[in-house]
């Protein structure tokens, strides 16, 4: 009997040790808010603000993945971009709660009303977790090119989702 209980101990630590060493290898889905800011021969205005959609993976504390949809309104302007990239940090660790300060980059796809766009994107945020859910921050940063004209994008996100 005692041997069964070791036995029983033992198999509960392995398993606690696994699924915490495990818990960086996981799908997030969130959903957040998105502002979006143009500045054009250097004027700066409003883009327009809306819904942002995001999954990711993350594949350790250093590196995680994520396809994202942000779309911004401002009166007569619709658009949307479509990102596919990547960040790059440390997640620091306490207890349930986790934050990771990371870089970001990656390609994106923008489509408005009057002008399309895609190239590479840069920026930088943290993602902070409490057991299965997390509330990402982010500003990434892009430049397009309309007829000519040099045009730079700021957008700023705030995701809140889950870890599934």
């Amino acid at each position: 009997m005692k041997n069964l209980y070791i036995a029983a101990v033992t198999l509960a630590i392995t398993l606690s040790s696994q699924v915490s060493a495990n818990d960086e290898n996981r799908q997030r889905l969130g959903i957040g808010y998105s502002t979006t800011d143009a500045e054009v021969m250097g004027l700066s205005f409003g883009y327009g603000d809306g819904i942002k959609l995001e999954f990711g993976y993350d594949f350790n504390k250093y590196l995680s993945a994520h396809v994202s949809y942000e779309q911004n309104n401002e009166s007569i302007l619709r658009g949307d971009t479509l990102k596919l990239g990547g960040d790059a940090g440390y997640t620091f660790y306490r207890e349930n709660v986790s934050i990771k300060p990371f870089i970001s980059g990656g390609l994106y796809l923008y489509d408005e009303n009057f002008y399309d766009d895609n190239g590479v994107y840069f920026g930088f945020g943290a993602r902070a977790s409490y057991k299965n859910f997390y509330v990402d921050v982010r500003q990434e940063f892009f430049d397009m090119e309309d007829q000519g004209v040099d045009v730079d994008i700021d957008q700023f996100s705030v995701t809140i989702g889950l870890k599934i």
